[in-house]
């Protein structure tokens, strides 16, 4: 059984004569470009509006539409809207204000986010090797990264290929012994001065989960009252220098009687909010293992205990996402 928290110049003339040192750092250098050219947050960006229409695999496929409104890093609104869930965010100031018909985020909605902010820079520590392969016609640079948190023991294997002549992220793919999933970015084109991909896909194990195209990225100016907070919607403080949690008492679920004698596995996905005392709250399965290991997974977690998250002297609550592999003859 395994878990784990689910909480980027242009590079050229790549030879084999290279150490091992310099390629590590040409692939830094990559992947630094890379995450730069689709950064249209940054401090220095300018207003700007975002338009996505996608499908997801809820429960059953879905259409639906994220928008997202930036003035500033700490301006902006994103809305999401499926035909059975909707959510506003709103940053202004030192605050994140949410509203949703539901308890919770679903899974593919938060995988769309992450979907759309498309690569973040990786560092220098966690690049394994890197090596060439040609996809679909074209070179592409692949660099092989190794999990970036404590509590990843669950074997992932992660790759991000890239276009060494434009900085392009083509794919990030991640494998485990349960799951393969797979980021592919298309059709990239100029914004400002930047390049930012029209068609998104996240695939697992082969199927497609979600499938988005941007049908808008324009330049833009809002009123204020645009990022006014919705009425009803909870808060939580931005922190410049969030002290993530530290888990305390954090042991695996039991693994079922009956899946276990079966040879049944699975993986649970799951959101919590981890409380300014560390104790666990929210608890609501976001990707189903089946109901008895399900079942296993929520009443542990309830007896899981964290040092709290942390704004300067201040604990905070915290909502993570925890998930829980199920392998049978472990």
């Amino acid at each position: 059984m395994t878990r784990r928290l689910l909480a980027f110049s242009a590079l050229l003339g790549l030879t084999c004569g290279l150490t091992q040192a310099d390629k590590k750092d040409d692939a830094v250098a990559l992947m630094q470009a890379a995450a730069q050219s689709v950064d249209l947050q940054s401090d220095n960006a300018k207003p700007f509006q975002l338009d996505v229409d996608f499908r997801a695999q809820l429960l059953v496929p879905e259409n639906g539409h994220y928008t997202l409104k930036w003035q500033a890093q700490d301006r902006w609104l994103q809305r999401v809207e499926v035909e059975r869930f909707h959510e506003i965010r709103v940053c202004k100031g030192d605050h994140i204000w949410t509203s949703r018909n539901l308890d919770f985020t679903p899974l593919r909605v938060s995988e769309l986010k992450d979907l759309i902010g498309v690569f973040a820079p990786v560092p220098k520590k966690y690049i394994k090797r890197s090596k060439r392969i040609q996809v679909n016609g074209v070179e592409a640079y692949c660099v092989e990264i190794k999990a970036n948190t404590k509590m990843d023991n669950s074997g992932t294997n992660r790759q991000v290929c890239l276009d060494p002549a434009t900085s392009a992220v083509l794919f990030d793919e991640e494998r485990t012994d349960l799951d393969y999933r797979k980021k592919e970015f298309l059709d990239y084109k100029p914004f400002r001065d930047q390049r930012f991909p029209t068609v998104l896909k996240l695939w697992e194990n082969g199927s497609a989960a979600i499938t988005a195209t941007v049908v808008s990225l324009t330049d833009a100016s809002f009123d204020e009252d645009v990022f006014e907070p919705p009425a009803g919607a909870t808060s939580r403080m931005v922190c410049d220098k969030t002290i993530f949690p530290v888990p305390i008492k954090t042991p695996d679920p039991a693994y079922p009687a009956g899946p276990s004698a079966a040879g049944i596995g699975g993986s649970a996905t799951v959101s919590l909010t981890i409380e300014p005392d560390g104790s666990v709250d929210n608890i609501h399965v976001l990707g189903s293992a089946g109901n008895e290991l399900d079942a296993a997974v929520q009443a542990q977690l309830r007896k899981w205990r964290f040092k709290p998250a942390m704004c300067k002297d201040q604990a905070i609550p915290c909502d993570v996402q925890v998930q829980v592999n199920f392998q049978p003859g472990r």
